[in-house]
């Protein structure tokens, strides 16, 4: 209330001066009372030039989100679009009598499992038709090459491993102790499937999926730059980018842990993990939805976070849907599926079909190792499990020539044999030398294969 202060008019200024000094918690209040029109008003190019620099970031995020959605669906129907599937039936052999590593490299568009489960059929189908034995030692595997000559053709992938196994002098041990060896055998069982049926069978479609992450990317480092006077406007682009990275590892964790194949308690296990990063997700996905929706409203930036979302979302969506079978890898797919079918039918269903042949030790050999690549093995065996008691006491003391290790009795065949058959590509995996410390100069990755999946896998795509 005290006027401790001093005007002074100075041409088109007015200057304001304090008598003394400020103490702490004192303010000085200067009010001006101006006649109308003292101030010119804003000229309408002037408000709309003011408007669009307030709304720059939602603008360009709406426009990103518009544009990037067009370049992927133009994209999609240019190259994205699967080609119509024909009617599944259930047949009992592969289409085009292909090997059981094909199937496998065909169904899951690429190699699942970092490829071992592909080497793995690939080894079962070797020593079921007798040119390798197997060797069972719970947590190890030995392959020993037989008498039996090496054919003039053999599939890619099985010629492949038939090279390493007589490499090593006859005898490939999956063991951690030689585990530089069994790095270099799949490898090259990768390189030289990867070589022969690249876009053979289905098509990435990279480069485009590329072309879009680059446009989005444009756009948003656009908005991160619009906005840098304003934190709410870069914790409104960049939480829901860290958001979709965040969620995209954790559906590869939880791909991978219901991926692996082992013991019950392994399974048990992982189901208990995924069970609490699905808890985890979930909570942190909606306390980021939260703050983030907070920010959005309280900085009234709902159409950024709307435009901003949308860009990831699209990217997200079309990253899994651009890939493609060929018309030749969608007829295999047809004839996968109608193989996967007939491996998991009831007896009585089986029987039924006209045709089928009926269960022997010699047809349920045949299918294991696709068994094995389409991760059927366990309904297959029990399958034949539930022959062996029906048949006679000659059968059901069936021990396979191909197979060294424990024995089988009737009554416990599917969950022996299907366990170890399924468990091949986890021993393999487990006996990779482990990766360099971070210390160490260059780059690795552990060792494997490189991812599969809707992508197409390492290297590319295929």
């Amino acid at each position: 209330t005290d006027k401790n202060a001093r005007a002074l008019e100075d041409g088109d200024r007015l200057v304001f001066t304090t008598t003394r000094r400020l103490e702490a918690n004192e303010g000085l209040t200067i009010a001006v009372k101006m006649q109308k029109g003292s101030i010119d008003p804003p000229s309408v190019s002037q408000e709309r030039a003011w408007w669009f620099y307030d709304h720059l970031p939602a603008i360009l995020a709406i426009a990103g989100f518009v544009i990037a959605a067009l370049y992927y669906s133009r994209m999609w129907l240019k190259v994205g679009r699967d080609p119509a599937r024909g009617v599944i039936v259930p047949r009992w052999d592969a289409p085009d009598g292909i090997s059981p590593a094909l199937v496998n490299y065909i169904d899951n568009r690429g190699f699942s499992g970092q490829g071992w489960t592909a080497l793995s059929a690939a080894a079962l189908n070797l020593a079921v038709e007798g040119y390798v034995v197997l060797k069972d030692f719970k947590n190890a595997l030995e392959i020993t090459r037989t008498d039996k000559p090496k054919p003039p053709s053999l599939p890619t992938g099985e010629a492949a491993v038939l090279a390493a196994v007589q490499r090593n002098g006859g005898k490939l041990a999956i063991d951690k102790d030689n585990g530089p060896a069994v790095q270099k055998a799949g490898a090259e069982f990768r390189t030289a499937m990867e070589k022969e049926h690249r876009n053979r069978y289905y098509h990435a479609n990279t480069a485009y999926v590329a072309g879009g992450i680059a446009i989005s990317a444009l756009f948003l480092l656009a908005i991160f730059v619009a906005g840098l006077v304003d934190g709410a406007t870069v914790a409104l682009v960049l939480l829901p980018v860290v958001a979709s990275v965040i969620i995209s590892l954790f559906a590869l964790a939880i791909g991978r842990l219901f991926n692996k194949r082992g013991s019950l308690f392994t399974r048990i296990g992982a189901l208990i993990a995924a069970a609490f990063l699905t808890f985890f997700a979930v909570a942190g996905a909606l306390s980021v939805s939260a703050v983030v929706i907070s920010m959005a409203l309280s900085a009234h930036q709902i159409p950024l976070l709307i435009g901003v979302g949308g860009i990831v979302l699209v990217n997200m969506l079309f990253f899994h849907l651009m890939g493609a079978p060929t018309p030749i890898g969608a007829k295999m797919m047809d004839g996968i599926d109608g193989l996967r079918q007939y491996l998991t039918l009831a007896e009585k269903e089986r029987m039924n079909m006209a045709g089928a042949p009926d269960m022997s030790p010699q047809h349920f050999e045949k299918l294991l190792p696709y068994a094995v690549a389409l991760g059927v093995e366990r309904p297959w065996s029990d399958t034949f499990d539930r022959w062996l008691l029906a048949a006679a006491a000659g059968a059901a003391a069936y021990q396979p020539a191909w197979y060294s290790g424990n024995s089988f009795a009737a009554g416990s065949f599917g969950d022996r044999m299907g366990g170890f058959a399924g468990s091949m590509a986890s021993t393999m995996s487990s006996s990779l030398p482990p990766p360099p410390s971070s210390s160490s100069s260059g780059f690795s990755s552990g060792g494997g294969f490189s991812g599969g999946g809707g992508g197409g896998g390492g290297g590319g795509g295929w």
